[in-house]
């Protein structure tokens, strides 16, 4: 949503990766009598951030962002949501509210059949209504079977924008962790299939139609146009053989209401590190952001303008990362209307790959997220009567880059026995194989098997 000066309503605001091989790469334990094995594990470090301080006079409500949730997997992220309004009467105002919403895996993002859940993260928000936020909502996994969520926590941001200059009011996002709940339900295609959200309450538009047709807010709720309710699910997962790269996997998470205004931006910047870019790179941004407009600033805005109507030119928001503002995919074609509900109305839920902005060994990045143009300088008056930042709310940020490493997953890596057939009390011989076809050596290691020693066998 941006702020404007309408000849139809006063102030109306539009809401918007060490193994490495002993001996020339691959190497063979001695014989022994199932003997504990000594050989290389890779050594997983928990990932930090380091963060960069807001402009201190910037219109951001809330604070941005906690400490991630970071991953260090042979796996992936993938990023689910809907939103829970509609707009029947005018796509400019969210004017009805879904009983419930649903998403689904979709095929780039098949999650593997030996994927093991490691992290889920159930996210859900909107428009609040004046009685407060809603912490509960109904979940239904992949598997069909549906239940009761109550939020672990919820953030509350309020617009201080005065009612009579339209203000969009409170606002609210409510997260749960949800990874025992889903990787207890996995569906007939392990947890690939829908995903549905619903009974979460929220304020939408409150609209009235005029002479000839015109939609407008209603008297009393000139921020009606900033009505949103959506939901988001990440999933992060793990796999023994099929996933062979190492990825480095952060969650930040937080919630902030950006909005530039004519002498102070609406912005966020921080960090990232504690990741080692693979080669070549392959990392992949996500976002979850809520009540961008698709159109923002169609002239002039308040009569309907069509949802072909050519976007503000003032009207900015933009994501930046490692200094160049990303665009890309369905819907995300210009970099200065990137908050534009895609896909559904009120929620931005966008994945940009990011590979090409980063390169192999780099281990920081930054990333940028604004409302305006993140600069003050052109906010002259003309500029401030068309709109200059648009407002919208920012939720988490998922970026998973590909890890430079050593790696044993791979056919050369293996472990034998002296015997197929073996009576009690007998001793059985193993040797493990080891070939790492990484990058990188791999030193000062331990190895781990799973399930060893075998059912049925004890070391001697």
């Amino acid at each position: 949503m941006d702020r404007r000066q309408s000849c139809t309503t006063a102030s109306k605001r539009q809401l918007g990766w060490l193994w490495r091989s002993v001996l020339a790469g691959s190497w063979r334990l001695a014989t022994f009598r199932v003997l504990p094995i000594v050989a290389a594990l890779l050594v997983v470090l928990s990932a930090t951030s380091w963060l960069l301080p807001s402009p201190a006079d910037a219109v951001v409500v809330g604070t941005y962002p906690a400490t991630p949730k970071s991953w260090k997997v042979y796996g992936k992220a993938v990023q689910l949501g809907a939103s829970l309004v509609t707009n029947f009467t005018d796509f400019r105002f969210n004017d009805e509210l879904l009983p419930q919403s649903s998403d689904t895996v979709k095929v780039a993002n098949k999650l593997p059949e030996d994927a093991v859940i490691v992290g889920a993260w159930l996210y859900w928000g909107g428009s609040a209504l004046q009685s407060g936020l809603d912490d509960t909502a109904t979940f239904q996994l992949a598997d069909g079977f549906s239940t009761a969520v109550s939020a672990d926590t919820c953030d509350v941001r309020t617009d201080p924008t005065p009612p009579q200059q339209g203000t969009t009011g409170t606002h609210f996002l409510c997260r749960k962790d949800v990874t025992a709940l889903v990787g207890a339900h996995p569906g007939t295609a392990t947890w690939n299939g829908t995903y549905t959200l619903g009974g979460v309450q929220a304020r939408v538009a409150n609209i009235q139609i005029g002479p000839g047709g015109q939609v407008t807010c209603a008297q009393g709720d000139l921020g009606c146009q900033g009505r949103h309710a959506s939901w988001s699910l990440v999933l992060v997962y793990e796999s023994k053989f099929t996933e062979t790269t190492l990825r480095d996997i952060f969650l930040y998470d937080g919630f902030v209401l950006l909005d530039e205004k004519a002498n102070s931006l609406g912005q966020i910047s921080f960090g990232i590190q504690d990741f080692l870019v693979g080669d070549p790179p392959d990392a992949q941004l996500s976002f979850y952001a809520m009540e961008g407009d698709k159109n923002l600033g169609n002239p002039p805005q308040d009569p309907p303008g069509g949802p072909d109507s050519p976007a503000c030119q003032t009207c900015f928001d933009f994501v930046q990362f490692n200094g160049t503002k990303l665009t890309g995919g369905a819907g995300n074609s210009q970099e200065n209307n990137i908050m534009n509900s895609t896909p559904e109305p009120g929620v931005d839920l966008d994945t940009f790959d990011v590979s090409a902005l980063l390169q192999t060994g780099q281990t920081t990045a930054t990333f940028v997220v604004s409302s305006g143009n993140g600069s003050l300088a052109d906010n002259d008056n003309q500029v401030n009567a068309a709109g200059s930042g648009e407002l919208f709310l920012y939720a988490y940020t998922l970026l998973q880059i590909n890890r430079k490493s050593p790696n044993f997953k791979n056919p050369g890596t293996k472990y034998s026995v002296n015997a197929t057939e073996a009576v009690a009390g007998e001793v059985l011989t193993y040797t493990v194989d080891l070939f790492n076809n990484g990058p990188l050596d791999a030193e000062s290691s331990i190895l781990q098997l799973d399930q060893f020693p075998p059912p049925g066998t004890e070391y001697v």
